[in-house]
């Protein structure tokens, strides 16, 4: 019985495998391409594959880009950059906006190619003047950041009007910030919350983000503490690392809420997941310190170096710390100088303090009062309150 029932599924297999092969062959192009969308949708991509390809075959434009797609995000495919940009430029060649767009954020981004402006600025206003809105975004992130070009923010706002006017959110997200901060026109927070609340509208996490801040700081609103954390819930949701970390800071602290070690350590924990230097420095901290978990060196500094090697300035001091003390580590001074020069150099206030306070007392380094007073100066000029009152005493000790 059982051979039986799998002769008469192994028969099924075939004739539906069969039937399914015979449809493709009896299909357009244009319905082969319609169905790979469909099946797409359905997450179906072994048949959007095979729809995509087939149409491809017939020289489909779309498909090609759609062929793209699938190779650069792995669907129903390794992934596979070359394969995805070959795809892309079939379908540009063939004038697909969206493919032109690709093509261009590919080079923009140095996404499976050498990262390469000059081609992003080549692929990107094809694509725009083909009415790609993503496209006319992008071209506004590069006159903003200057990428490939001299930075210029009336282009920038121009393009981001562009983009946003065809309901693009993060067209909508980049106006807000411009007009947050006033980048080539008058600062507005009315208007930056408008373009935010627009973009927030489209589930957009950067902007739900940025609206859990202004309710913080209560910059262009009524300072709420419910709501920014609302916002900041709501954008952690959406998988935003920021809100997550920023979270995990409020429950740690006990700001505008309860404290909770537990909350805190969860959200650090998410967002640390997420590749967010802060949320691994904050971790690092914690368990240094014991607060909220057992007291562990190791993880500390497990933690902390992760961190540092995001470039997190807050990281490089706390490490910089462990090897002044020897805290879980053989001391040395040599790598906590290294450490505090690393958060210096990225303008870090308590970093040239550490530092000044090395060159004043001569540990690891020649003792100078001159370099001591200079580092302090430095932190100083940065309103570090211990910086000013160091080069205070140092004067009245006659150094």
């Amino acid at each position: 019985m059982k051979k039986l029932l799998l002769i008469v599924c192994l028969c099924l297999t075939v004739f539906v495998g069969t039937a399914f092969s015979e449809t493709v062959t009896e299909m357009s192009a244009e319905e082969l391409c319609k169905a790979g969308k469909e099946a797409m949708d359905a997450e179906d991509y072994e048949k959007a594959l095979v729809y995509f390809q087939k149409a491809a075959d017939l020289d489909n434009a779309e498909a090609m880009d759609n062929l793209g797609n699938m190779y650069a995000d792995g669907h129903g495919v390794e992934q596979d950059y070359e394969k995805a940009l070959k795809y892309y430029q079939l379908a540009a060649d063939r004038g697909i906006a969206t493919a032109l767009y690709h093509l261009g954020r590919m080079y923009d981004y140095g996404t499976g190619v050498e990262q390469d402006y000059e081609k992003a600025l080549e692929y990107y206003p094809l694509a725009a003047d083909l009415g790609e809105p993503r496209a006319m975004n992008n071209l506004g992130n590069m006159y903003a950041d200057g990428h490939g070009v001299e930075p210029d923010y009336e282009k920038a706002l121009e393009y981001y009007q562009l983009s946003a006017d065809r309901g693009i959110p993060n067209a909508l997200y980049n106006l807000g910030r411009m007009n947050y901060f006033g980048l080539g026109l008058e600062q507005s927070y009315e208007k930056a919350l408008e373009y935010f609340e627009l973009a927030a509208d489209q589930n957009l996490p950067e902007a739900i983000s940025f609206l859990g801040y202004m309710y913080e700081d209560g910059t262009g609103v009524e300072q709420s503490w419910e709501k920014a954390l609302e916002y900041h819930q709501q954008a952690a949701d959406l998988g935003d690392p920021y809100s997550q970390a920023r979270l995990g800071y409020l429950y740690w602290q006990g700001i505008g809420t309860e404290q909770s070690l537990e909350k805190a350590l969860e959200h650090f924990q998410i967002a640390a997941d997420q590749g967010h230097s802060g949320a691994l420095n904050n971790l690092g901290y914690m368990y240094e310190n014991g607060e909220g978990v057992e007291q562990d060196y190791e993880k500390a500094l497990e933690y902390y170096q992760l961190a540092a090697d995001l470039g997190d300035e807050y990281a490089y001091t706390n490490l910089g710390d462990m090897y002044a003390a020897g805290h879980f580590v053989e001391q040395s001074w040599g790598k906590a100088l290294e450490y505090y020069q690393l958060a210096a150099d990225k303008g870090y206030p308590t970093a040239y303090f550490m530092l000044g306070d090395l060159y004043e007392n001569g540990s690891g380094v020649e003792q100078s009062y001159e370099k001591a007073r200079e580092y302090y100066q430095s932190a100083a000029d940065l309103g570090l309150e211990e910086a000013i009152e160091s080069l205070n005493r140092l004067e009245k000790e006659g150094h």
